[in-house]
């Protein structure tokens, strides 16, 4: 991969086909999922785009209200072995400032035969993609200023509403904390255990009418939920509710049942792959611990945790006394709802934390008077 700036020597030859021909606008339509721009800094962006098969292609970003700005050029390959897909580093920004995003491919060359029987051949004009996206950097690190953004969850329809607004009030960045279109619902529970599946499930979210739109203009950050891949933590989940008739002595008792199971590791080996793959993230902190990591806009730090694979329990928080034939929430004692490792990680960022503002961003809240709500929904 190689950074080209118009104008300087040394340019490739791919490069300078490019200036000897012309560009020509067309309908074409190579690009079938993004640009998803995620991992913004003041400086830097990371950029997934997925082609229709394997292909050598360009990208073009320029600074969109600096009618003095050269056009910088990437040279791409998207791979069979990553679902005709890449994820771009664009590094050497400027900070808070407004980028237009392009691809253009190439032509079979164009061949003429004279009169004679000779063959010239030409290269074919670059076609631009119908499909180009725009971001925006961040602020310097510490910069004050007025920063919206905005967030959101369980996304499963498509078309949702709530996401097509967010758009137009015209934020600096989504933060996505999980459930991202389902897949657990539409591909089944155990759709991680299929590697092929995972990336299926990341081309959907990919693909929404709506969001699809929105995340060609709109930065990203995004950490999975329950529902995104295997379960409610990182051992077990409940996978199914239902009761039975049982014969105590003389009597037919109506008895509930809790199906708890277990998650083989491949699951979570495939789901944290898939992300690191095909989602633009920031850097995670411990990838064997959780999709936990942190980030700054300006004077602001965004501390996104992890409170479903992070950890514990779940299933095994219920329990059942055949006594009474009840169930009732009784967490264990050493049970977390993120390990001690993130949790010790939380702690020490916010101690070292030097933004005005810091938020902590997770999709379960720390509350323990859920515990009345989640008794009542047992007994009920």
């Amino acid at each position: 991969m190689h950074a080209y700036h118009l104008g300087l020597p040394n340019r490739s030859p791919y490069l300078v086909i490019l200036l000897l021909f012309l560009v020509i606008t067309a309908k074409a339509q190579y690009i079938t999922h993004g640009p998803v721009v995620g991992a913004v800094t003041d400086s830097s962006v990371r950029i997934y785009v997925r082609t229709v098969k394997p292909m050598e292609f360009t990208m073009n970003y320029i600074e969109a209200n600096n009618p003095a700005a050269q056009d910088q050029y990437f040279d791409l390959e998207t791979a069979a072995g990553k679902d005709n897909s890449y994820i771009i580093n664009l590094t050497g920004l400027k900070s808070n400032t407004l980028y237009k995003v392009q691809f253009l491919f190439p032509q079979a060359d164009i061949e003429t035969t004279d009169s004679a029987g000779n063959v010239t051949r030409e290269h074919a004009p670059l076609i631009i993609d119908s499909i180009h996206g725009t971001f925006q950097t961040f602020p310097k690190p510490g910069e004050r200023g007025d920063y919206l953004f905005v967030t959101g969850s369980c996304q499963e329809s498509v078309n949702m509403k709530t996401f097509d607004v967010m758009a137009k009030l015209k934020p600096r960045m989504l933060i996505h904390t999980g459930d991202f279109t389902y897949p657990s619902y539409q591909m089944g529970d155990e759709y991680p255990v299929k590697y092929s599946a995972v990336e299926e499930s990341y081309r959907r979210r990919y693909d929404e009418k709506r969001m699809k739109q929105t995340l060609q203009n709109l930065p990203i950050a995004y950490v999975p939920d329950d529902d995104d891949a295997w379960g409610a933590s990182r051992w077990a989940g409940i996978s199914g509710v239902g009761y039975e008739f049982q014969q105590r002595g003389k009597k037919s008792v109506l008895v509930n049942k809790l199906r708890v199971d277990s998650f083989p590791d491949i699951m979570r080996t495939n789901c944290m792959r898939g992300y690191v793959e095909y989602f633009p993230g920031y850097a995670l902190k411990d990838s064997s611990d959780g999709f936990y990591h942190s980030f700054t806009m300006g004077n602001i730090e965004f501390i996104m945790l992890d409170t479903r694979f992070s950890g514990d329990g779940n299933g095994y928080n219920f329990k059942y006394d055949s006594l009474k034939n009840r169930w009732a929430f009784a967490p264990d004692s050493n049970i977390r709802i993120i390990s001690n490792r993130q949790m010790n990680w939380v702690k020490q960022t916010l101690k070292n934390s030097k933004a005005d503002w810091k938020f902590l961003v997770m999709g379960l809240p720390f509350n323990q008077n859920l515990k009345h709500l989640i008794d009542m929904g047992i007994n009920t």
